[in-house]
């Protein structure tokens, strides 16, 4: 693998090769880290992931594919936020934790949709909908910070 490094009069652009000579990945910023986009393949040249961002991460736009060539996943994330998780002991930051909101899609590899859903503050909000690999709804939940509230099952 080997790097090359664009200098762009917008950002830099930065990208990374697989021995092939295929594209592996690509970066580019817009005034400077945390705002602009990110491609992403696999070896055989077809997309892996398309990442959109900015504000510092807080808000993007994600595209994943199987190597198939199908989606994977599709999120819009409208906030990123860090909580420092503090030992009560020592007062010290033992670590941060990252919270994701935001809407999010999967699917299965055939291409159908597998979930689809909001998570406020990386806790499942809302409803949730579940679809069995022949694109048949299968469950319709209802959460609330997180918590289950209410199932439908259409198996």
């Amino acid at each position: 693998m080997h790097s090359q490094i664009l200098i762009g009069q917008v950002g830099d652009t930065v990208r990374e090769y697989w021995p092939n000579g295929r594209n592996r990945n690509e970066n580019f910023n817009i005034n400077g880290p945390g705002h602009g986009y990110m491609n992403i393949w696999y070896e055989n040249g077809i997309p892996a992931a398309q990442l959109k961002f900015k504000d510092g991460f807080k808000f993007s736009e994600n595209t994943e594919w199987y190597e198939n060539g199908n989606l994977k996943e599709e999120s819009i994330v409208t906030g990123f936020d860090i909580v420092p998780d503090v030992d009560t002991n020592t007062g010290m930051i033992v670590r941060e934790d990252t919270f994701l909101s935001g809407r999010f899609i999967r699917y299965h590899k055939n291409g159908k949709k597998q979930t689809d859903g909001h998570v406020l503050l990386g806790k499942k909000v809302g409803k949730w909908l579940s679809y069995n690999e022949e694109g048949k709804l299968v469950l319709e939940q209802w959460y609330e910070n997180g918590i289950v509230v209410s199932t439908n099952d259409y198996k």
